[in-house]
């Protein structure tokens, strides 16, 4: 990790009067801050890698919050009612099992959940059975009536007291909402290039982090309030707003950098192991460095030709995005 980080620096020039963040999630955090504790007493600043500051990413820890949510919520009974396994066997998103494996699919399924949670909620409150038009001046003391009868909110927070119901199934659905408004937060705060939102999220989840045992996130959370405090304020500003890329163009397309660098780590390791016996670290610093070049070149010449994967096998139909709400709401 010592030679990695060095390299790293090597691209910011030698006059070590300029700091760059080192995001990633929290192994990387974990060996980069253990690699610099372990040249802390080196004469120069280069020597102590004083260049690079490490930081959380946002990406690996909402993928964390989901497997915290999935060992809460989920379980591989479909026969209990009103559960996230009940309701993704519904609609048609049995797949989504473990986020670690398949984290875009459980965050789909997840969602669609939720937002046929909500469409189940307006519907109780409007005393409608189908979708209507409703007066928009009616939506701002609904949403409110939701929020508080179909989401778990603190005393505290409410400003009176929560009335439980008893009814098992609303409580369960009660904490999905909570869990999934979070989640959805975090993406729309994504998309959005919000950083002062994420990192106010960041607060909350280290509340869940640390009543859930989850010590390595709540306390990488922490060390991320810490650094907004300390850093100069150009880093500052640059952990808040530059957590975020865009490589396609568009309002509303922003990725977490940390799923970016994903991206092309699985770009590297297709093409590397294509090398067979001539791999050699040069090869692979060569690999490293064009990857991204490759792949626009790739994607220059697949685009003009209409090629299609060939489906060797039967595909179920899937449901449209109404279908699994009606579905999901008829449950409910």
């Amino acid at each position: 990790m010592i030679e990695i980080m060095r390299t790293m620096v090597s691209y910011l020039g030698s006059d070590h009067k300029h700091t760059a963040l080192s995001g990633g999630d929290h192994l990387t955090c974990e060996r980069e801050q253990g690699a610099k504790r372990h040249v802390q007493c080196s004469n120069t600043p280069g020597g102590r890698i004083e260049q690079l500051e490490p930081c959380i990413d946002g990406w690996h820890c909402v993928m964390n919050f989901m497997i915290l949510i999935w060992q809460k919520l989920h379980k591989d009974s479909q026969e209990d009612y009103g559960t996230l396994s009940s309701l993704f066997a519904r609609i048609g998103c049995s797949k989504a099992k473990k986020p670690k494996n398949d984290m875009h699919t459980c965050q789909a399924a997840f969602l669609k959940v939720f937002k046929g949670h909500i469409v189940t909620a307006g519907c109780k409150e409007f005393d409608i059975e189908g979708h209507k038009e409703v007066n928009q001046s009616l939506l701002s003391s609904v949403a409110q009536t939701v929020v508080k009868e179909f989401t778990v909110i603190p005393e505290a927070l409410l400003g009176e007291s929560v009335i439980d119901s008893g009814d098992k199934v609303h409580g369960y659905a009660r904490v999905l909402c909570h869990f999934a408004s979070l989640v959805l937060l975090f993406v729309d705060a994504w998309k959005e290039g919000d950083g002062e939102r994420v990192i106010r999220l960041w607060k909350i989840l280290m509340l869940h982090f640390h009543a859930e045992k989850k010590t390595k996130y709540a306390l990488e959370a922490l060390r991320l309030q810490f650094q907004l405090a300390t850093l100069q304020p150009y880093l500052s500003h640059q952990l808040t707003w530059g957590r975020f890329i865009n490589t396609h163009g568009g309002l509303g397309r922003n990725i977490p950098c940390d799923l970016h660098n994903e991206h092309i780590n699985k770009l590297y390791k297709n093409i590397i192991s294509n090398m067979g016996a001539n791999f050699t670290k040069t090869a692979s610093t060569w690999a490293a460095r064009s990857v991204s070049s490759l792949h626009r070149i790739s994607m220059a010449f697949d685009s003009p030709w209409p090629l299609t994967s060939r489906l060797t096998s039967t595909v179920k139909q899937q449901l449209t995005a109404r279908g699994q709400m009606r579905r999901t709401s008829r449950q409910l």
